[in-house]
C-alpha cells in the first residue's frame, strides 16, 4: 500500500465531494467511508484485553458487520474467516491493509475517515509514506449547515466549537508535518476547481485528469447520490454557488459570535472577518465560557434556525448504525465471559 492518502475534513465541509472527485481518477481508489478507525481501532485497548485468537475473531467479525451495514456499498471478495486469518497477532492494521489491498486493485488509496487526526500516531507508524489532504470550509457556512442538517448540533455555538476543535487539530498536523500535507479551501474547490485539483494532483505526484471535473458522470457519484438524500448533489457536479449562504441566514450578531469563538483560527485559514474582534463584556464572556456547560444557557439568547426535515432513510441508517455500534460494544466487552 504505497503512499496512501488520508483526508482530514470536518463533516458538512465537502468531504463527500472531494472523495467522489478523487474516485474519478484512474489511478485512485476512493471508497465510501467505513470509519473503521473510529468504530474499531478507537477501542483497540478493549479488544487487546482478549486472547490473540479472540482479538482476531472479534475485530474481523465486527469489521465484517460494519461492511455489511454500509448501505450495501461494499462488495468484498473475502470472507470473515479469510480476514481473520490475514491478521498478525493483535494488529488491527494488518486487517485494515488486507481489506483495502483487496479492494483497491493496485490503485492508490484515498481514505475519508472521520476524525482521522485522532489516530495520527498510528497512521504515521503503519504508513510511513502517507500523505494528508486537509480540506476546510468557511466556519460561518459550516455553522449554518450544521444547525440546519445535523441531528446532534442545535445552535451556532455548538457548531462553531466543532469547527474550532477540528481545525485546531488540522493546523497542528499541518504545522508538524507540512511536507506531507496539502491544504484545500472548499470555496477554492467550488470557484476554481481545475486549478485547485491540478495543485492537489501535483502534490500527490499524479497526473491531473480532466475526468475529475466530470466526476458526477462516473458510477461512484451516481450510485452514491441515489443511496442517500444527503449525497444527492453529487450527481449535479461542482456547485459553485454553494458558499456565503450564511450572509442571508445569520444576523450580524450571530456572525460576530462565530468569529469571536473561532478567534485567530479564522485568519489562520485565510478567511476574512466581517467584524473586528469584539471587546464588549458579552463577547469576552463567550470567549471565556463558550466551552463550558454555560454554553447551552447562552444559546437560549440566540435566535433559532429552522432545521431542514431529516430524510427518513438517513434517520433509519443512523438508527441502524447506532444499534450496530451498541451491539459491537456489548460483544467487545462480554465476549471472553461468554466463551
Amino acid at each position: 500500500m504505497k503512499k496512501p492518502i488520508f483526508l482530514i475534513c470536518s463533516e458538512r465541509s465537502g468531504s463527500n465531494l472531494i472523495r467522489s472527485i478523487m474516485a474519478a481518477h484512474s489511478k485512485v481508489y476512493a471508497p465510501m467511508p467505513m470509519h473503521l478507525l473510529q468504530y474499531i481501532f478507537a477501542y483497540d485497548i478493549e479488544y487487546r484485553k482478549h486472547s490473540t485468537a479472540d482479538y482476531q475473531y472479534l475485530v474481523a467479525h465486527h469489521i465484517y458487520q460494519i461492511i455489511n451495514n454500509q448501505l450495501g456499498q461494499m462488495e468484498v471478495n473475502f470472507t470473515r474467516e479469510e480476514l481473520q486469518n490475514a491478521m498478525f497477532g493483535k494488529d488491527f492494521f494488518s486487517a485494515f491493509k488486507f481489506i483495502y489491498q483487496d479492494l483497491s486493485g493496485g490503485r492508490r488509496l484515498f481514505f475519508k475517515e472521520n476524525l482521522s487526526y485522532r489516530f495520527m500516531d498510528a497512521i504515521l507508524h503503519h504508513f510511513p509514506d502517507v500523505r494528508f489532504v486537509i480540506q476546510v470550509r468557511d466556519p460561518r457556512d459550516f455553522a449554518l449547515s450544521m444547525v440546519q442538517r445535523s441531528t446532534d448540533i442545535h445552535n451556532i455555538m455548538a457548531a462553531t466549537k466543532v469547527w474550532r476543535r477540528d481545525q485546531t487539530h488540522a493546523k497542528r498536523v499541518l504545522n508538524n508535518i507540512p511536507q506531507r500535507c496539502h491544504l484545500i479551501k472548499y470555496e477554492d474547490l467550488l470557484t476554481h476547481p481545475r486549478q485547485t485539483l491540478r495543485g492537489l494532483c501535483n502534490f500527490l505526484e499524479m497526473n491531473y485528469e480532466e475526468a475529475l471535473l466530470n466526476f458526477n458522470q462516473k458510477t461512484d457519484a451516481l450510485v452514491a447520490s441515489k443511496r442517500s438524500k444527503s449525497w444527492e448533489n453529487l450527481s449535479k457536479g461542482i456547485l459553485s454557488d454553494n458558499q456565503l449562504k450564511y450572509r442571508k441566514a445569520f444576523s450580524k450578531r450571530e456572525i460576530k459570535i462565530i468569529e469571536t469563538i473561532i478567534s485567530d483560527l479564522i485568519t489562520d485559514f485565510d478567511y476574512e472577518r466581517e467584524h473586528q474582534p469584539q471587546d464588549s463584556f458579552i463577547y469576552k464572556f463567550i470567549r471565556e465560557f463558550g466551552d463550558t456547560p454555560l454554553q447551552k444557557y447562552m444559546a437560549w439568547f440566540l435566535p433559532g434556525h429552522k432545521k431542514k426535515k431529516p430524510y427518513p432513510e438517513e434517520m433509519e441508517r443512523r438508527r441502524a448504525l447506532k444499534a450496530l455500534r451498541l451491539e459491537i460494544a456489548r460483544e467487545r466487552r462480554s465476549y471472553s465471559v461468554q466463551h
